[in-house]
């Protein structure tokens, strides 16, 4: 990986489909928006934190509606995951360490990634495992 606090590019791995019958082709895309952090509740019930839930911090970007649009529009996802009018999050899977990212936490970004679902808990209808981050500002 590298860094320098205006652009990171993880190296390129991969995926294969846990049964390895045929790779899984995802479709690699950039997107613009915030990087956030957020806190989902966790185990045991993924419901509420206050009721005992464990708090899950995760990494999100903050997408506007007009580039939900333009995604939804290049057929990447449909009406169904995300509404083209409103802002939306996807997960940011990062395969490196977290503190790589905190020079970007709060800033608008864009993100040059692997779009899909691959890992079974998530807490956004998709993810973007990233490849690339850099400052959009």
């Amino acid at each position: 990986m590298a860094v320098d606090h205006e652009k990171i590019i993880y190296p390129t791995e991969y995926v294969h489909p846990v049964d390895e019958s045929e790779v899984i082709p995802l479709p690699f895309i950039s997107l613009r928006g915030k990087l956030i952090r957020h806190t989902f509740p966790g185990v045991p019930n993924y419901e509420s934190i206050e009721d005992g839930d464990y708090p899950e911090i995760r990494w999100v970007v903050e997408v506007t509606g007009a580039e939900i649009a333009r995604l939804i529009g290049l057929n990447y996802f449909t009406e169904n995951l995300y509404s083209p009018d409103q802002e939306g999050w996807i997960q940011l899977i990062a395969p490196d360490n977290i503190e790589s990212l905190l020079p970007f936490l709060n800033k608008q970004v864009v993100v040059k990634g692997y779009l899909g679902t691959l890992i079974s808990h998530i807490h956004t209808p998709v993810t973007i495992e990233a490849k690339e981050i850099y400052d959009d500002s």
